[in-house]
Parts: structure tokens; C-alpha cells; sequence
């Protein structure tokens, strides 16, 4: 998660709590969650879907006329897609953990030796196998990103007879399609159940009780700052040490996280 996402996630976690400690002061609980769906949630995941989508569509260019340009567009296009991502993370609760989806969009641990393994002994080249067939650890932007960011990705990418450009358009397929799946059930009716967002916030006759979806909350929160003291922010540590190391080895200065580093965020 970059600075700016972390900010704002704590941000939400504040005015939230606040906003319930007023008391007869401030707004009532449904209120908070009404402002906090609509405002807050909602566009969240619409950002997420569609940045997906278009993260999709360029791996699915790369793959039809892989290029310099191509990949670098599907860098960012990466890029684009994790961030709203992560930022949603403090409202990982209903739709996305009913669904079980963060195993099919963003495992923490991506395992490049099993993504090696499947690529050369029974490749996952359809969307099906990637969410059917794989384990989390070889699926969702993690592994895109192993695939986009690799020293020599363009080659691979471009060898004729190689899975790997299957496999990487079938992990966009899997993402875009989850990540609408998880708007869609917030959004819209399914199977006779009313939007989620009218469950959640008490707006339909069937809905989650207030107490019970401002648990849920908190508790996302709670967990999103273990989440980020304990593994985030310590996998960047130890990169940046990891590159100072290096750098003092080679009589350089490190002024700045790079890139790869600042990404573990």
C-alpha cells in the first residue's frame, strides 16, 4: 500500500470511531454507515473493478502483440489496479470475505517456484484452471506481478511455444471478474437478495443488524493495522536493509526506498 492509501485508511478508521463516540452529539450509527457505504465503499469498489477490468485488457494486448510499450502499459496498468485495492483493504468484510476473494485477487505470498512448476508441467491457461485448479499463492496481482516485472518478462512473455502469456492473461480474466463479481453484490440484486449496500446499512426489510455491521468494521480496522505493523511495513524494511547492504557493498548511497521496495507497502 502506498503512503498516500495507508493515510487515507486510517483516515476512514478515525472519522469512524469519532463519529460513533459522539454520542447523542453526533450522528446516529446509521448514518455513519449510510455516509461510510456511500461514499466511501461503494466508489471504492467501482474504482477496483474497473481498474481491473483495464488491467485485464492490457495483459490481454501484451499477450496479442507483446512490446516495450505493451508491457511497460500493463506495468502501470498494474499499478493502477493494486492501488484502489489495497485501499479498500479496511472494508474487507461482506461481499469479499463471503466470496472468499482476496485468495483469488491478492494473496499476501505469491510462490514463484509453484508458479514456475505449473508453468512447465501443467500450465493454468484458462480462467477456470486459475481459480478451479491453482492454489492462492500462484494467482491474483502477485503473481501477475512476479510475471510483469521480471528482468527479462518481455522475452518470456514472447516466446511462441511458452504458457506464460496464457497464464498471465487468464490471472487478469480471474481478477477483473472477481473484482466486478464483489461490486455487482454490492450494488445490485442477486438471487432474490436486495444490493448488499441496503442490507448493510439497513435500507432494505432485510438487513444486517447496526451493531453487527459497525463490528465488522472495527474489527477490519483492527486487523488492517496488525496487518500493516507486522507484515507490510516489515517485509519494506527489510528490503530497504536488504538494498543498503548491497549498496554499501558497491560504495553507493541509498537515499530512498526504490520502487520495488516502496511496492511492498
Amino acid at each position: 500500500m502506498r503512503p498516500v492509501s495507508l493515510l487515507r485508511t486510517i483516515g476512514v478508521m478515525l472519522l469512524l470511531v469519532l463519529a460513533l463516540g459522539c454520542g447523542s452529539s453526533g450522528p446516529d450509527e446509521s448514518e455513519v454507515l449510510i455516509s461510510l457505504t456511500d461514499h466511501v465503499i461503494v466508489p471504492g469498489y467501482e474504482a477496483v473493478a474497473t481498474e481491473a477490468r483495464d488491467l485485464s485488457e492490457a495483459l490481454d494486448a501484451l499477450c496479442a502483440q507483446p512490446s516495450e510499450q505493451a508491457l511497460s502499459n500493463a506495468q502501470q496498468a498494474w499499478r493502477d489496479a493494486r492501488e484502489p485495492w489495497m485501499r479498500m483493504e479496511a472494508m474487507w468484510f461482506g461481499p469479499v470475505m463471503d466470496r472468499r476473494a482476496v485468495g483469488l485477487i491478492d494473496w499476501p505470498k505469491v510462490d514463484p517456484e509453484r508458479i514456475e512448476a505449473m508453468l512447465a508441467d501443467n500450465p493454468a491457461t484458462s480462467a477456470d484452471d486459475v481459480r478451479n485448479r491453482l492454489a492462492s499463492t500462484q494467482r491474483g496481482l502477485g503473481a501477475v506481478e512476479y510475471l510483469l516485472f521480471a528482468k527479462n518478462a518481455l522475452d518470456l512473455l514472447s516466446q511462441q511455444d511458452s504458457p506464460r502469456c496464457g497464464f498471465l492473461a487468464a490471472l487478469g480474466h480471474v481478477v477483473a471478474n472477481e473484482t466486478a463479481a464483489i461490486y455487482a453484490v454490492w450494488t445490485t440484486e442477486v438471487d432474490g437478495s436486495p444490493p448488499y449496500q441496503d442490507f448493510f446499512t439497513g435500507r432494505s426489510s432485510s438487513s444486517l443488524i447496526t451493531g453487527q455491521a459497525v463490528a465488522d468494521v472495527v474489527r477490519t480496522q483492527v486487523f488492517l493495522i496488525r496487518t500493516v505493523v507486522d507484515m507490510r511495513l516489515a517485509t519494506a524494511w527489510a528490503c530497504v536493509k536488504a538494498e543498503r547492504i548491497l549498496a554499501r557493498s558497491r560504495a553507493e548511497t541509498v537515499k530512498t526506498p526504490s520502487p520495488t521496495c516502496a511496492m511492498r507497502l
